[in-house]
């Protein structure tokens, strides 16, 4: 049942896939909403996929399928928690490709392998193995970040005739955003 579930998500996450190949092209803020909302409820079922595998006990730490099928729902809370304190969905230009076809490889993929070792019932292989899921979501999020900033400044560089990408924040709100987050983290 939890696969049925996850490709009940990779079909919200399509709708997502596709709005990022038409944001580049032409972005469109109804289909930007539609494309929210069906990642949304996407990750909705994602979540109730992950349950349901770790309760049914299937749940395999070193199984390529869980590990993908981890470190996408992983990158899509990072981009819903950008989305909640930004409302912009510009990084899902980035992240909403990535995330479906990690999914989509999570849901064809093989089969987990079983292990019979003493060592992964214990608690440090598994918390090991999120935070590492985690950080590479993070390193994810933050390099289309840099990418759409990146593109950001070099149009509103003046020596550039470049227009600026329809996608992107705006620069003004994003530095002063990004000034207010560095002070609270880092009081003088």
């Amino acid at each position: 049942m939890a696969l049925l579930w996850l490709r009940f998500a990779l079909a919200c996450y399509c709708v997502g896939l596709i709005y990022a190949f038409v944001a580049l092209a032409r972005p469109s803020d109804l289909f930007s909403r539609i494309a929210l909302h069906a990642v949304s409820v996407g990750m909705v079922f994602h979540f109730v996929s992950l349950v349901e595998v770790f309760l049914s006990g299937q749940f395999v730490w070193a199984s390529v399928h869980n590990a993908e099928s981890l470190l996408a729902f992983i990158s899509m809370t990072f981009f819903m928690i950008a989305y909640a304190v930004y409302q912009t969905t510009s990084p899902g230009v980035v992240v909403f490709p990535i995330v479906f076809f990690l999914t989509f490889v999570a849901a064809v993929g093989q089969q987990p392998s079983v292990f019979t070792s003493s060592v992964q019932k214990g608690w440090r292989i598994p918390v090991h193995i999120a935070l590492i899921f985690t950080g590479y979501a993070a390193l994810l999020f933050s390099f289309g970040a840099s990418l759409l900033y990146w593109c950001r400044s070099a149009a509103s560089n003046p020596r550039t005739p470049a227009a600026s990408p329809a996608f992107s924040p705006r620069s003004k709100s994003s530095t002063r955003s990004a000034t207010v987050r560095c002070c609270s983290v880092f009081p003088s």
